[in-house]
């Protein structure tokens, strides 16, 4: 199963606008508790291009899908949707096409937190602290990204051991907005960097 609606006003890059982020992420959680409360379908990841994001869905069967969408739809009559259904057995589209890599994996995680915030009443543009941890497996790597993130512009506010095979942790912050363009541009940064250390960004 697949939803496809386009946005009113998407960056010019074609990918969603800081402004039309908070419907968006209504528009997702209405598509998936209407799908799985009539069709029992699990969402299984969603893709943004060119104007547009289409969701995608698994279930057993279909019936009910059609009354579904457009119920998700009705607090959003400003948006136009497509929709359709394909056998895919052996999940196929979805180990091709929509399984996610890494970082892929952490902007969706970004995605989900910021969701939170915006059913919390949060406009996501307010300047507010923002802290991160990464771990690492050596005390050398740990002090090699305190210095890079340091002249990047970050606090390192404290380090500790833990246990596990990345025994050096590490928390950092830094002030800005957590609007969807900024806090991936941040997280990809730390992730990115948190690697090129042989360590790994934790959130």
């Amino acid at each position: 199963m697949l939803v496809r609606t386009r946005f009113n006003s998407p960056r010019a890059d074609g990918l969603s606008s800081q402004e039309e982020a908070p419907v968006l992420f209504k528009i997702e959680d209405a598509l998936a508790r209407e799908l799985a409360a009539e069709c029992r379908a699990m969402e299984c990841g969603r893709t943004t291009a060119s104007g547009s994001r289409v969701f995608y869905f698994y279930a057993e069967s279909n019936i009910g899908f059609e009354d579904a969408v457009r119920k998700a739809f009705i607090p959003f009559p400003e948006y136009a949707i497509e929709f359709g259904v394909q056998r895919d057995p052996p999940w196929s589209n979805y180990l091709n096409v929509l399984y996610p890599s890494d970082e892929q994996l952490q902007q969706i995680g970004n995605m989900d937190v910021l969701s939170k915030l915006v059913d919390e009443g949060d406009t996501l543009a307010l300047q507010r602290e923002v802290t991160h941890w990464v771990f690492f497996a050596s005390t050398e790597g740990r002090a090699e990204f305190g210095k890079a993130v340091t002249d990047l512009g970050y606090a390192v506010d404290e380090e500790y051991l833990v246990d596990g095979d990345e025994p050096y942790a590490v928390r950092v912050s830094n002030t800005h907005a957590v609007t969807p363009d900024i806090i991936d541009k941040v997280v990809l940064e730390l992730f990115r960097l948190a690697r090129k250390m042989n360590g790994n960004y934790d959130g």
